[in-house]
């Protein structure tokens, strides 16, 4: 069916805007053409309609939800849409589209926005296809600077794909139709799989418990791309979770067309699970440039070791009840091969060959009978007691 006959007649006016034609319809509302009477400006409105949970009443002009049971998420994602525009009011890019203003009427709401002169991506693919890397890198470093700027805000686009690019006719990129409130109404309202951008929204915006970030736009992105070199879109993120049908870029496009660092960063950007994928843009640029992805895990330090020339093995440190003392370019021991306490029978058993040798010694030493009756402070016999090189065991 037409959405024109959907959308709001031409020649309507509301709130100081008269209404020329339909730009574009989606699951989520109707964006016309319009201008600002007042002044004579072209603008962009973005009308309020979610599909399958409100509709346009027989006066053609108000909206409301389709039923009592979908008030609640009608009311839920107006608020969404409400804050999404205070937001977007706030960004000043050049690479991303203004916001002028929001109002309410007719039973819904309004998003005011700067019209873009130009040709949107989808439009320029559908002809040609392709797109030479220098073309592609020419829209592709300003369209990321104005992605950087809303991810530094704490927002996120949630919707990027060809359709929502607009080439501008100087040939500069601008970023269109944040989709936040889009996913928020899809979320309540249990309907995800008809509100995402299919081959372009990454597997956390089909669940309602997906972990989303700055890696969600960096999937979406990564697919626009592969869309611009292949010409053909990525497989849909569920059909990936087995048997991944993907093909990789380096493959998939024409050999000796685009530098291996461009196809190895779409690669990069369309890993399924978002935790292997680049966390934010920071990490994914320098991709572009050559750098591996994913980057080498760091080097261990070496075990920082002391020199000694005395070190002993560690059986020898066992034995001695000496520390061990790793050697140089080996880690140290675990703790339980460390030298640990003799048992007591052995220890009862040292004491008994102590006493018979202070009985046999002439010279007892200071721990023998005789030097703790008399206090003694004669030397230990050094036959006995320490052997010494040259000496005879035998007192």
């Amino acid at each position: 069916m037409d959405d024109a006959r959907h959308g709001l007649a031409r020649g309507f006016e509301i709130h100081g805007y008269r209404i020329e034609r339909v730009l574009g319809a989606g699951g989520f509302g109707i964006t016309y053409l319009a201008t600002e009477v007042a002044i004579n400006r072209p603008v962009a409105i973005k009308e309020y309609i979610p599909n399958g949970i409100a509709a346009r009443m027989r006066d053609d002009i108000s909206v409301a939800p389709l039923s009592d049971a979908d008030q609640e998420n009608f009311q839920w994602g107006l608020e969404r849409f409400r804050r999404e525009a205070q937001t977007l009011v706030a960004f000043h890019h050049t690479n991303v589209v203004s916001v002028f203003s929001y109002f309410e009427a007719n039973g819904t709401a309004y998003l005011v926005m700067a019209y873009e002169d130009g040709e949107s991506l989808a439009a320029i693919l559908e002809k040609r296809k392709t797109l030479p890397e220098a073309e592609v890198r020419g829209w592709l470093g300003p369209l990321l600077s104005g992605l950087a700027h809303v991810h530094k805000a704490g927002f996120l686009h949630r919707d990027i794909k060809p359709g929502n690019i607009y080439i501008r006719k100087d040939g500069s990129p601008v970023l269109l139709d944040f989709g936040a409130a889009r996913l928020a109404v899809g979320s309540r309202s249990q309907s995800l799989t008809s509100i995402v951008s299919a081959g372009y929204a990454p597997f956390e915006q089909y669940t309602t418990r997906g972990h989303q970030g700055p890696w969600t736009d960096i999937y979406a992105m990564g697919g626009v791309l592969y869309r611009a070199v292949t010409g053909q879109r990525p497989p849909d993120a569920p059909d990936r979770i087995r048997n991944d049908p993907y093909e990789p870029a380096a493959k998939k496009a024409g050999r000796g067309k685009y530098s291996p660092a461009m196809l190895a960063a779409i690669d990069a950007a369309l890993i399924v699970d978002e935790e292997q994928r680049p966390q934010s843009l920071e990490q994914w640029l320098p991709v572009f440039e050559g750098a591996p992805w994913p980057p080498p895990a760091a080097e261990a330090p070496a075990a920082e070791m002391t020199p000694d020339r005395r070190s002993l093995s560690a059986p020898a440190a066992r034995r001695r009840g000496r520390p061990i003392r790793p050697r140089a370019g080996r880690p140290a021991p675990p703790p339980h091969a460390r030298p640990r306490a003799a048992p007591r029978s052995l220890r009862r058993r040292a004491r008994r060959r102590t006493r018979r040798r202070d009985r046999r010694c002439r010279r007892p030493s200071r721990r023998g009978p005789a030097a703790r009756a008399n206090g003694s402070s004669s030397p230990r016999c050094r036959c006995c007691c320490w052997r010494a090189p040259g000496r005879s065991r035998s007192c």
